[in-house]
């Protein structure tokens, strides 16, 4: 490469390889564009303060010294952290990697660049949060409003599926199938990585309500689940605009449950055990006390006794681990994670929807969904039904319910026509297969609802 044109060759290369060979050929994630070329602008920047210019350019200003005086500078003038110095590092390193591919006499750069130290970081303690506290954060939107409807949705998904952040603000309508008999999502990921994520009833129930009243009748497939309502072209939220709503979310769960932490984000806590004999056992009830998240044993030789004993100590799951046992394990620990945050609301009044076990009741668009299928109830049952499942557990007396129901005085020829609507409810929560939950007669008394604990 000739002196003279050096600069201009360095820049080109420089242009090249935001434009033309990133997104071709090592990432198709706009995150990792834009982290290559914040670290190339930092750079240029530091070298501008060297009073060099780009018209100066030249291999030179790229051998390690000066990678090494530009790290320490992002450190001194810059306030960067240690993990954020390493990630500039690295993009400059893969720069440089494609700068020898493309010249082989500056394939010495990219070796210098290999030999520049990455700076010590130190392990982050890994949290999350515990079951009450996953309540407390579900129930912080204000559902009166549509930021909040909105965010109720974002969230159940966000610890339903197990997602990470940027897949659940890149859902897209056609990515969406609840009409399967078993409702699922498909999560696209790093390097558009395509994930299956089947929905619990409860995240069902929730989407069905959202999509009909932010995206109407008849969506369009490629808008985004989740959109800006900035603009008209209903583009993808960022995943700053979606932390800050966790974390508004975390500061108001806070207050109430001190086990959310002010710092919450979309990362997720799963406890596994590696089996060394029984050695774990004892330590394992300890544990069970001090936290509520999942616990998976692995264990290189399945022992039924083993296991007994340890989901007796407070194990959520044992299984058997070797290498080939990869996808299991992960399977699994996702398993155990989803059931831990599943929804537990506690207070009916400010949401549109009761969930009791496997049944889901829409107040607002009089639908009643069983194990993911709307099943039709009529005026009357259906105002029955809401208010029995309402409150689990009290019970209604006859008068109560035919007043509250019927809205007239209740009169003592009322009964059969009473007893027939329970005898109707009742029936067609058995055919729906709904086990979770049932209708009770208190003999002389009234009438209650009972959740099943499962």
């Amino acid at each position: 490469m000739k002196k003279n044109n050096e600069a201009y060759q360095l820049a080109k290369y420089i242009s090249d390889f935001l434009n033309d060979y990133a997104p071709s050929f090592l990432t198709t994630s706009q995150c990792t564009i834009k982290s290559y070329k914040d670290a190339l602008i930092l750079y240029v920047t530091y070298l501008a303060e060297k009073e060099i210019t780009p018209n100066q350019f030249n291999r030179k200003y790229f051998e390690r010294d000066y990678i090494e005086g530009w790290i320490s500078w992002l450190k001194e003038k810059r306030g960067c952290c240690p993990d954020t110095c390493n990630v500039r590092l690295a993009s400059i390193r893969v720069f440089l990697e494609y700068l020898g591919a493309r010249d082989v006499e500056l394939l010495y750069l990219y070796q210098q660049a290999k030999q520049v130290k990455r700076q010590k970081t130190s392990k982050k303690k890994v949290t999350g949060l515990t079951r009450d506290a996953v309540s407390a954060m579900l129930e912080a939107p204000d559902l009166n409003t549509r930021t909040g409807k909105r965010d109720i949705v974002f969230l159940t998904l966000l610890y339903a599926t197990a997602g990470r952040l940027d897949e659940i603000r890149s859902i897209k309508i056609s990515h969406i199938n609840l009409s399967a008999d078993k409702p699922y999502i498909n999560l696209h990921g790093k390097g558009d990585k395509i994930r299956t994520s089947y929905l619990l009833p409860r995240a069902v129930a929730h989407l069905k309500v959202y999509l009909k009243e932010f995206h109407g009748d008849a969506p369009k497939p490629d808008d985004y689940l989740f959109y800006s309502r900035v603009g008209s072209n209903k583009g993808k939220l960022t995943e700053a605009a979606l932390d800050k709503r966790i974390k508004k979310y975390a500061k108001k769960a806070h207050e109430k449950c001190p086990n959310v932490p002010l710092n919450t984000h979309a990362h997720y806590l799963l406890v596994i055990i590696f089996s060394d004999g029984r050695q774990y056992l004892s330590p394992l009830k300890i544990i069970r006390g001090l936290i509520k998240a999942p616990i998976l044993i692995l264990d290189r030789q399945y022992d039924s006794t083993e296991k007994t004993a340890a989901i007796k100590a407070g194990a959520d799951e044992y299984i058997k681990w070797t290498d080939s046992y990869l996808e299991e394990t992960i399977a699994s620990g996702l398993a155990l994670i989803r059931r831990y945050t599943e929804l537990n609301q506690t207070k009916q009044q400010a949401s549109s929807i009761i969930s009791r076990g496997n049944l889901f009741i829409n107040v607002d668009y009089h639908e009643v969904i069983i194990n993911s299928q709307e099943t039709e109830f009529p005026r009357y049952e259906f105002n029955l039904l809401c208010l029995l499942a309402s409150s689990p557990g009290r019970v209604f007396t006859n008068e109560q319910l035919y007043r509250d129901v019927w809205g007239e005085d209740y009169l003592r020829d009322a009964d059969n026509g009473l007893h027939s609507c329970l005898n109707r409810i009742r029936r067609k929560l058995e055919d729906a297969g709904c086990t979770s939950c049932r209708i009770e007669n208190i003999r002389g008394v009234g009438y209650r609802f009972i959740q099943d604990t499962i």
